[in-house]
């Protein structure tokens, strides 16, 4: 297990999203001393297509909502990359072309670089889980319309 993944459970979770989506050659780059940049580690990953990619931005913003926050992406159709930012990490999507065009792994090539997969992540997501306290889900505030809010503004106007 490593120490990086146990340490930031939504790292891991994205990472797993990842891989259960099938992206190919999956990297990990701890770039925290390169003081420069706004977050601390960058996933790379390669997809098989475009509609490949599309379906893992997809899956991952619905699968990590609420849990990986903020959780924003970026994506055009047509230029073979897209980006999930989650805050702490970015994660660069590919297809294999574009990837070694690129090649953002040589942009850091002197930070470190781990190879993810099935084996690395589960077993940290595991630990995190156990560590963690249980949570209890928090109560929703009521929700007042719109109009609501409106027409009681209005009211206490006339007094």
């Amino acid at each position: 297990m490593n120490k990086l993944i146990s340490d930031n459970r939504e790292l891991a979770l994205t990472t797993q999203v990842l891989l259960g989506q099938k992206v190919e050659e999956l990297v990990l780059i701890d770039v925290r001393k390169i003081k420069t940049l706004p977050y601390d580690f960058v996933v790379i990953g390669t997809c098989q297509s475009e509609v490949q990619m599309r379906s893992v931005l997809n899956t991952a913003r619905r699968e990590l909502k609420g849990q990986v926050s903020p959780l924003r992406e970026e994506y055009t159709p047509g230029v073979r990359w897209g980006v999930l930012d989650a805050g702490d990490f970015m994660v660069h999507l590919f297809e294999k072309k574009t990837r070694e065009y690129y090649s953002l792994e040589r942009l850091w090539a002197d930070a470190p670089l781990i190879e993810l997969d099935e084996q690395l992540i589960k077993p940290s997501i595991d630990s995190i889980d156990e560590a963690l306290p249980p949570t209890k889900k928090p109560k929703a505030p009521a929700k007042t319309s719109t109009r609501r809010k409106a027409a009681k503004q209005s009211d206490d106007s006339y007094l």
